[in-house]
């Protein structure tokens, strides 16, 4: 007898945000749905405006003061996160999912060294780390001289360095989703490339789930298993990445993928 199958690590059902302002009220996600599997890495693509960065905000609830979710549902393991009361969230946050941002100097403080930082984030999580500890996350995070980057400030860090101290205090709380907000965007090709395929080792080691939201189809292709693809805040197509970027079934698609690095080639719809 086959054994059933596992629920989705995330799932994610008719979720519409709006945003508000003093002028007007208008809809940035509408009816967006989708799941992530436990070791899976799931791509969140689209242009400017598409709703990507939202979607992916919305899982914490970390929307900007304007923004509001309308309706739909995220489940956490069956659980809806949007219905959970603050103090509740805050025990899923950091611990079982976990976020990284574009900007890593900037969401590093700049006046207070890499371990004081790593140690006090672990701290609000209850959890107790010796410099032994610091060392280790920041060495699986493919940092070559953990006791110098230890003792340093954000500011005399690399972009790239900067990034893997992200990723080392993200996972150093083992959670099982990490939420990537176009996590390479401000890297170069080559630091892009590292970057991504860390995030890829740590996912088929421990079986980690990833959100990757990007607006670089060629990365998208060549590290995530399959890819939701977002236009004015709707699903335009959605499926493995074999499927979506290299069969496009919608011109959108085919555009987005022809814009892209000259690796990633689409064959058209069939």
């Amino acid at each position: 007898m086959s054994k059933p199958a596992k629920p989705p690590a995330l799932e994610v059902e008719g979720l519409t945000v709006e945003m508000q302002s003093e002028a007007s009220t208008r809809l940035v996600v509408n009816n967006v749905s989708f799941t992530l599997d436990e070791g899976q890495v799931l791509g969140i693509v689209g242009g400017s405006g598409s709703g990507k960065t939202t979607t992916l905000r919305s899982v914490l609830r970390r929307l900007p003061s304007a923004g509001r979710v309308v309706s739909g549902s995220i489940r956490f393991h069956g659980e809806d996160l949007l219905a959970l009361d603050e103090r509740r969230l805050r025990r899923i946050r950091g611990s079982r999912i976990a976020i990284i941002v574009q900007n890593p100097i900037a969401a590093l403080s700049p006046i207070r060294h890499v371990g004081d930082q790593m140690r006090s984030i672990a701290e609000q999580h209850g959890v107790e780390s010796s410099d032994e500890d610091l060392r280790r996350s920041l060495a699986e995070a493919g940092i070559a001289d953990p006791p110098r980057v230890l003792q340093a400030y954000p500011y005399e860090l690399s972009g790239g360095m900067a990034q893997r101290v992200l990723i080392a205090i993200a996972l150093s709380l083992q959670p099982e989703i990490l939420l990537a907000d176009e996590p390479t965007s401000a890297l170069d090709v080559t630091i892009q490339a590292q970057i991504m395929e860390l995030i890829r080792a740590l996912v088929d080691e421990r079986g980690l789930s990833v959100l990757f939201v990007t607006h670089d189809i060629a990365l998208v292709s060549d590290y995530c298993d399959d890819v939701l693809v977002l236009s004015r805040g709707e699903v335009v197509e959605r499926g493995p990445v074999d499927k979506v970027i290299h069969r496009p079934a919608q011109e959108y698609t085919r555009e987005l993928v022809d814009s892209a690095h000259p690796s990633v080639e689409a064959n058209g719809g069939s």
